[in-house]
């Protein structure tokens, strides 16, 4: 026993401590418990016992994991102890696990304060491999397996197609999966049959779509996404309705807005009745109250009042909801709540105020003109009169959005191409600001195409129309953009023993890494990689030089060679100093600040030169009748920027 606590013996299962311990130390066995791995603490008396619980069961999750290959798998170990009431478990547990390609590893687990086990994260190798665990308490062991397979495909999951209403007719209900090899498979439900056709389905509700991959590398067939179609919601609305004191009430009706197309009705399953409080023999305004028992799975049903006027004179005034869909082409003027009225009267409107006989004429319009050529419920007010008898109310337009038909794929086409600085690919044939798109697997949010053309990452896009206060958003249509092609670098030596390693993956856009050593040539001066001819410069991407291919940079050198070296000391070159002299190369030591007029002039062997970064004037006749020269020195020098191939050099820049 390690710490301050004194070994005092041990009984059959049980190693006693006593309690005058000082601090809680590392449990060894030197008592005679044998193997002890798992163990609760107890007090008994004036010392603090020990107590094995022995193993009781062991669960491995998840029992079956689809992997690409040679990632690390997870599982989530759990044991238990077969004293469920013991307190203060301190857990020895020992994990081992292998396969016959891989050996047994041992693991030892420690619960934490809330006796929870943590798990380990285990190496995966092999495909389609089965690993045992084993949880060993002494001689005793419980066992679990789990099992990895191996998926050679990548799989893109189909997407659950956003806002869903019923409409009367099958819709699909997700998106297509992609996959680089094999089949996607679908099927409705846990009893459906497989079919490599998304499923559609008709009525409202929640649906689950399975999906899988078949053939190479077939996965799992427990994937599921879950698809909504939403109730319609519908309006049943009292008509307005009238009769003269005295007489019998009229009859009462109703109006159903919102329907599918090519459904009138609710269904047999629902009925529905309306009801007033008018009294027949007196003169008032009453209402007409709906009630709807039943229901249909497929519409959200909501109900509106009407109005019943009982007039002191034969006036009779049927006012109905009107119900339409937004239309592009439409200007909804003249679109208005249906009136019948009697011979001889006048029908007043507006959208802004309730009408009254004191201001009808004021307010109202005999054509309504003003209404709203936007979706929605607008509210128009009616007060129809005679001169002697008037009835007034209110009905609603119901202008519903337009569904849109997904964007033609065939219009839709994508690019694998890198573009520098905003993807690795487009897509092209979108209508600006009207179209919108997202990745498959991302958290369903859209964005909108603010150009014909946008700039993706690869992977499985869904592209619909956008929708607005008109517009529904359309169904999606799936365009999947592939990875652009991959430039290779390489170098070409020139002549050198050194081997420098090309680099390959690039895409368009990317930099091309310099090499971090520049090759060696004996008796030659390395001055940079070029390509066709040109210097090549490691600053600019393969966007920017038009590289779209594999390409290869070639060294380039010049002889190392010295006819003059040029004292140390020298701080000034003269006028004319080495004027035609018959000299192919020159070092300038660093010191010199100075070179003069005319000083190299007509030199016509001159093929290089170092100059040093003291130097900081050189006359711009130092060179006259020289061309083709090489000039070496530091960049920011005088010599750069004097230097030029402007002026007929290739000045080469921080070369030993």
């Amino acid at each position: 026993v390690s710490g301050a606590m004194n070994n005092s013996g041990s009984v059959l299962d049980k190693l006693v401590l006593e309690v005058n311990m000082g601090s809680e130390g590392s449990l060894i066995d030197t008592a005679g418990l044998t193997n002890v791995y798992n163990a609760a603490m107890t007090e008994e008396g004036n010392a603090r016992v020990w107590t094995r619980v022995g193993c009781g069961e062991l669960s491995v999750t998840p029992a079956v994991q689809y992997s690409m290959g040679g990632e690390t798998v997870t599982w989530q170990v759990n044991a238990k102890t077969k004293r469920e009431d013991a307190q203060g478990v301190r857990y020895f547990l020992q994990l081992l696990h292998g396969t016959d390609e891989v050996p047994v590893e041992t693991y030892t687990i420690t619960a934490n304060e809330d006796n929870a086990l943590t798990s380990p994260v285990l190496p995966y190798y092999n495909a389609n491999a089965v690993y045992s665990f084993f949880l060993v308490d002494g001689d005793e062991s419980v066992g679990a397996g789990a099992t990895v397979k191996l998926v050679s495909s990548v799989v893109t999951p189909p997407a659950p197609i956003k806002d869903l209403t019923y409409n009367g007719k099958d819709q699909d209900l997700v998106t297509a999966g992609g996959t680089t090899d094999g089949t996607m498979m679908y099927r409705l439900g846990e009893t459906g049959a497989w079919s490599d056709r998304v499923p559609a389905a008709k009525d409202a509700g929640s649906y689950k779509v399975y999906y899988k991959l078949s053939g190479e590398g077939e996965s799992p067939e427990n994937a599921f996404v879950e698809a909504v179609i939403a109730k319609k919601p519908v309006t049943v609305s009292g008509n307005d309705a009238a009769s003269q004191a005295g007489a019998a009430l009229a009859e009462l009706g109703w109006t159903v807005s919102g329907l599918a197309e090519g459904e009138m009705t609710l269904g047999d399953n629902v009925v529905i009745s309306v009801a007033t409080d008018a009294d027949a023999n007196t003169v008032g305004t009453y209402k007409v109250t709906v009630t709807v028992e039943g229901e249909n799975p497929n519409y959200e049903v909501t109900t509106r009042e009407g109005k019943y006027a009982v007039t002191s004179a034969v006036f009779v005034v049927i006012a109905k909801d009107k119900y339409g869909v937004f239309s592009d082409e439409a200007t909804y003027k003249g679109f208005n709540i249906e009136l019948t009225i009697p011979e001889g009267a006048t029908a007043y409107y507006s959208t802004a105020a309730e009408l009254t006989a004191e201001n009808y004429q004021t307010v109202g319009m005999t054509a309504l003109k003003n209404l709203p050529a936007t979706a929605g419920t607008h509210t128009v007010y009616y007060y129809v009169t005679d001169g002697v008898s008037a009835v007034s109310g209110s009905k609603q337009v119901i202008i519903d959005k337009a569904r849109q038909t997904a964007p033609d794929a065939a219009k839709l086409t994508s690019v694998a191409e890198t573009w520098f600085n905003s993807g690795d690919g487009r897509i092209e044939g979108f209508t600006p600001r009207k179209m919108e798109f997202r990745l498959v697997d991302n958290d369903g949010s859209y964005r909108l195409a603010y150009n014909q053309r946008v700039f993706v990452r690869p992977g499985t896009y869904l592209i619909r129309m956008a929708g607005d206060e008109n517009h529904y958003p359309s169904p999606d249509t799936v365009v999947t953009v592939a990875e652009g092609p991959k430039i290779t670098v390489s170098f070409n030596c020139n002549g050198s023993a050194n081997v420098i390693e090309s680099v390959s993956g690039l895409a368009y856009g990317d930099r091309v890494p310099r090499p971090r050593t520049d090759p060696q040539l004996p008796d030659a001066v390395f001055l940079g990689w070029y390509y066709y001819g040109r210097l090549f410069d490691f600053n600019k991407t393969t966007a920017q030089v038009e590289i779209r291919a594999d390409m290869t940079l070639t060294a380039r050198w010049v002889p190392r060679s010295l006819d003059f070296l040029l004292p140390a000391g020298l701080t000034e070159i003269g006028e004319s100093a080495f004027e035609g002299l018959p000299m192919s190369s020159v070092e300038i030591q660093n010191g010199c600040a100075t070179i003069g007029v005319s000083a190299f002039k007509d030199c016509v062997g001159l093929h290089q030169i170092v100059i040093p970064p003291s130097v900081g004037t050189i006359d711009q006749t130092a060179f006259d009748g020289c061309s083709g020269v090489y000039v070496f020195g530091k960049s920011g020098s005088a010599a750069e920027s004097v230097c030029t191939p402007e002026n007929g050099f290739v000045f080469v820049a921080d070369v030993n």
